[in-house]
């Protein structure tokens, strides 16, 4: 009997070199192993390698912005290959490319006031609209757009859907009924899905649920790119003798506290 007690502890027990061979297979297995996502993170650049990341960023990125829609931070990460505190830093370099080299400003989306992780990128030099310097095609694009803001800023800065409409019938850039231009193609399919995916338009459902339209309010792009002084002149030379802007008063009065907002926030940069 303890004989077999004895045998048995010993089937239970690996011998030393038993033991000796398992860790040393550890070892090799960790020599091997792949690194993990946080090792990945944390992983720091050569100025050479964080370089060739911020190039790769900003090539990515000006490519999704022929799109005119948000860009998603975590695309880039994974286009690029980089993550965590090694992408933040690339990022924070490349902004500064596309600023300083590009005349682009990265403008982050926020969902309710926070955050989505998306962003846009909008020209640094405010009353640049695309329709100056883009082929006509893409010009005339823009000229409809410019008419649109306009209309909604002298709207009290949000317009409903009929209102727009009555607008563009007045325009007789449509008809009644019918929504296609031989310039535009279909006018309001051009407003109300692609300057809206564009972030030019802000496009919100009316609490009236039994018509189901919708209002229109600047968008991210608009905001940054277009100011209300450049509207309201190109809405003063359309009236004979160039009406002063100020006989918009509730306008003008907008347009001076927004402007003074604006310089503020430039002050706090």
């Amino acid at each position: 009997m303890p004989r077999r007690r004895t045998a048995q502890k010993s089937l239970s027990q690996p011998s030393t070199s038993a033991r000796g061979t398992q860790h040393g297979s550890e070892e090799d297995d960790e020599d091997v192993a792949p690194p993990t996502q946080n090792q990945r993170q944390n992983k720091t650049f050569s100025d050479a390698e964080h370089g060739q990341h911020v190039a790769n960023a900003v090539r990515y990125i000006l490519a999704a912005d022929q799109f005119k829609t948000p860009i998603n931070r975590s695309a880039v990460s994974k286009a690029i290959d980089c993550h965590g505190a090694g992408f933040r830093t690339v990022m924070n370099s490349a902004e500064k490319v596309l600023q300083e080299v590009f005349g682009y400003r990265m403008v982050n989306i926020k969902n309710n006031e926070t955050s989505s992780g998306k962003f846009i990128l909008v020209n640094k030099l405010q009353d640049s609209l695309p329709y100056m310097t883009f082929d006509k095609e893409v010009g005339d694009r823009y000229v409809l757009l410019f008419l649109v803001l306009s209309h909604i800023f002298m709207n009290g800065e949000i317009c409903s859907e009929a209102s727009l409409m009555k607008f563009l019938l007045k325009l007789g850039i449509i008809e009644e009924g019918n929504m296609l231009n031989e310039l535009y193609g279909n006018v309001m399919d051009l407003v109300t899905k692609d300057f809206v995916k564009e972030r030019y338009i802000r496009a919100e459902a009316t609490e009236n649920s039994e018509t189901q339209e919708k209002e229109f309010s600047w968008g991210e792009r608009a905001l940054e790119e277009l100011s209300p002084r450049a509207v309201m002149e190109f809405v003063s030379k359309m009236y004979a003798g160039d009406r002063e802007m100020s006989s918009w008063p509730q306008q003008h009065d907008r347009m001076q506290t927004l402007e003074q907002e604006h310089h503020h926030d430039g002050d706090l940069e």
